[in-house]
């Protein structure tokens, strides 16, 4: 069993998290029961959120205010910007890029390397192909399907 160390929630509750001096939380970060922390993990503070039983792989960032929820899976070297809010049980491929701003919805699918630009809507249960680019602003409605393929035009478009 690996070693580990108590992490203090704002609240003063506490959680363990890995021995592992590649790992940086900042302070104001809430971390639930059972998360998972890779290594070369960096997590910013202003009140980010952890949910229970998240997974975060290794090489991942989180920027500041995040809130992620519970049980979410984020896969190796993904980078999360500020401000991003990702409802619960959502997966997000190794590689991909997440803009400030963006909301996630529950149970959404983000494939490898997905570029998604900041101020972003995602609905619940969308899946997301690998190497999609998602411009800045698109709301996307709940149970789509989006692949390469995909066109709009104009200024915030969205996905019916």
């Amino acid at each position: 069993m690996s070693q580990t160390k108590v992490h203090v929630n704002p609240d003063g509750t506490t959680v363990n998290i890995p021995l592992d001096t590649t790992i940086v939380i900042d302070e104001d970060v809430w971390i639930g029961q059972k998360v998972f922390i890779g290594s070369d993990v960096v997590i910013q503070g202003n009140y980010t959120t952890i949910g229970e039983s998240a997974e975060i792989d290794d090489g991942v960032k989180i920027g500041a205010g995040a809130e992620l929820g519970k049980g979410i899976k984020i896969g190796k070297n993904v980078r999360i910007g500020a401000m991003v809010v990702v409802g619960t049980e959502a997966d997000i491929g190794s590689g991909a890029l997440i803009g400030d701003h963006v909301v996630i919805g529950n149970n959404v699918s983000i494939g490898e390397a997905v570029i998604i630009g900041s101020g972003v809507l995602i609905g619940d249960g969308t899946v997301v192909s690998p190497r999609v680019r998602i411009p800045s602003y698109w709301q996307i409605d709940a149970n789509k399907f989006i692949n390469p393929g995909n066109k709009a035009t104009g200024f915030l478009p969205q996905i019916h």
